[in-house]
C-alpha cells in the first residue's frame, strides 16, 4: 500500500503529525509517546488534553476538579476541596475570593490529609477497583468522530424514543442523578446550551474559570445555563 493510500484511508495524530494504518495503530503510538498527556492514576496516555480531562472527569475512581485542574487522591480528599474552595450551592456571593486563593498557598494534598479526619468512610474509595479495568475501553473512543460530537437528541427525538420503549420491556425510572464532576446526586442541577449536565456548584466553578463545558470545551456562561428540578416523588 502507498504511503498516500495510508494518508488517504488511515488516522491521524494531530499532536505528532502522524498518519496511522488504524486506530489500533494509533493507540499503540498513543501509550509509548511521552509527548502525549499521561493520567496520573491510571498511567495512559491519551490523544490529546480535552480528552484527558474527559477521562478525569467521568472515570471511576478519578477525583478531578477541573476548574482548578487539580486530582485528589481519594474521593474525602475531593469532597473537602469541592466544599472549602468552591463552597456550597446555596452560595452566590463572590465576595469570598480572597479566602479561596489562601487554599492554593497549602502545600499539596492537604485535602486528602483534612479528608481522612472529615470524612474517613471516604478514604478507600480510591482504591478498590483495579485500575487496568478503567481503561478497557477508552483506546476505542475518537471524539474527532462525529458520532462523539453530535448534538444532543432533541426533545421530539426524546418523546420518540419514549414511546418505542413504552411497547417494550419496562424501563427502569430515576428520581436522582449524579453530576459527572463530583459524582454526588442532586435534584437541583443546571445544564448548558449544549446539552450536558452538572450540579449547579460544579458547573459554575467551571464556567468561572473556563467560560466552557468541561466535556465538550463549547463555550458557555453562567446567564446561559438552565436549571432543572428532579422530582424525588
Amino acid at each position: 500500500m502507498s504511503a498516500d493510500m495510508i494518508r488517504m484511508d488511515g488516522v491521524y495524530c494531530a499532536l505528532c503529525d502522524e498518519y496511522f494504518f488504524d486506530k489500533r495503530q494509533r493507540t499503540e503510538h498513543i501509550m509509548n509517546s511521552n509527548d502525549h498527556p499521561e493520567c496520573w492514576r491510571c498511567g495512559r496516555r491519551f490523544l490529546n488534553g480535552q480528552i484527558l480531562r474527559r477521562h478525569c472527569v467521568t472515570a471511576p475512581n478519578h477525583h478531578y476538579c477541573v476548574p482548578c485542574d487539580r486530582h485528589c487522591r481519594t474521593a474525602a480528599g475531593f469532597r473537602v476541596h469541592m466544599e472549602q474552595v468552591h463552597g456550597s450551592d446555596d452560595d452566590d456571593s463572590d465576595d469570598d475570593d480572597s479566602e479561596e486563593e489562601d487554599y492554593y498557598d497549602l502545600e499539596d494534598g492537604w485535602e486528602d490529609e483534612r479528608g481522612e479526619e472529615e470524612y474517613p468512610d471516604e478514604v478507600s474509595e480510591s482504591g478498590d477497583e483495579p485500575l487496568d479495568t478503567l481503561w478497557e475501553d477508552s483506546n476505542e473512543y475518537d471524539f474527532e468522530d462525529p458520532e462523539y460530537l453530535r448534538l444532543p437528541p432533541s426533545s421530539n427525538d426524546v418523546a420518540t424514543d419514549d414511546a418505542e420503549e413504552s411497547d417494550g420491556e419496562d424501563v427502569e425510572e430515576t428520581s436522582s442523578f449524579s453530576c459527572p464532576m463530583c459524582q454526588k446526586e442532586h435534584t437541583t442541577l443546571c445544564a448548558t446550551p449544549c446539552g450536558h449536565v452538572y450540579c449547579v456548584r460544579c458547573i459554575r466553578a467551571a464556567l468561572k474559570y473556563t467560560e466552557a463545558c468541561p466535556v465538550c470545551d463549547e463555550r458557555a456562561t453562567e446567564d446561559q445555563l438552565r436549571k432543572i428540578y428532579i422530582s424525588q416523588e
